[in-house]
């Protein structure tokens, strides 16, 4: 199966009368080249960022955040923030969940997006053509992410967590998604969810178990040497 193509965005535009707009303006006058600065290294990051959004609810995420917005602290950060909140600027309920949204940006690309394979990336738990279900709902899931938390002592606490691993289950053989979960505990891995993708799409297209990617195959017996955890390298420590 080959890998979807990326969703991102190399350029975005930047009026020349920015700086007179809502959002920008009030930036501005509360928090000064601070809130400007923020506003645009945000766009940027959400612009490059897979999909068009930002998960921010672990520490590196945050840190990273701030870091690349030119944030000066904590508070900084979270003022400017909660004030994007109030204007609507970026999605009130995903913020909630400590990701970022904006549906206006993203709708400044359906240009782009109309001449690609892949559709305009859609709100983070809002996937058209989704199958309907949840993960308490399904048996076969519901069985992988009460092993999921067994084996690794995790949640899955938010939206864009829970899509990842119906992804996983829509995509990949049930008895690949166990191994992968077991080897990324074996690989004590700092983001399970992140090395468990990365193996699967490195068994999908170098031939690891069920190189076929179907549901109801069997586990590869052949002679192909099957990949090991030593051969992956943690995102996070990259």
């Amino acid at each position: 199966m080959a890998r979807p193509p990326k969703a991102t965005i190399d350029y975005f535009p930047h009026d020349a009368n920015a700086s007179n707009k809502k959002t920008v303006y009030i930036l501005e006058q509360k928090f000064g080249l601070v809130g400007y600065c923020f506003w645009f290294k945000l766009l940027e990051l959400l612009c490059y960022t897979e999909g068009h959004y930002y998960d921010f609810s672990s520490i590196p995420s945050w840190e990273f955040l701030k870091a690349r917005t030119r944030a000066t602290d904590d508070d900084t950060a979270k003022g400017i923030m909660e004030t994007l909140v109030g204007l609507e600027a970026i999605d009130v309920e995903l913020y909630q969940q400590k990701i970022i949204w904006i549906e206006n940006l993203v709708n400044n690309f359906k240009d782009v997006y109309s001449r690609r394979e892949t559709g305009l990336p859609t709100k983070p738990g809002a996937t058209p053509g989704a199958p309907e279900f949840t993960i308490n709902d399904n048996e076969g899931i519901g069985r992988l992410v009460k092993l999921y938390q067994e084996e690794t002592g995790r949640d899955l606490t938010t939206p864009i967590e829970h899509e990842k691993f119906k992804d996983f289950y829509i995509t990949y053989p049930e008895d690949s998604i166990e191994r992968a979960i077991k080897e990324a505990v074996a690989f004590k891995a700092k983001s399970p969810l992140r090395y468990m993708e990365k193996i699967l799409e490195d068994w999908e297209t170098k031939g690891g178990p069920d190189s076929e990617g179907k549901r109801a195959g069997k586990r590869r017996t052949d002679s192909k040497k099957v990949l090991t955890p030593d051969r992956y390298t943690d995102p996070d420590t990259l």
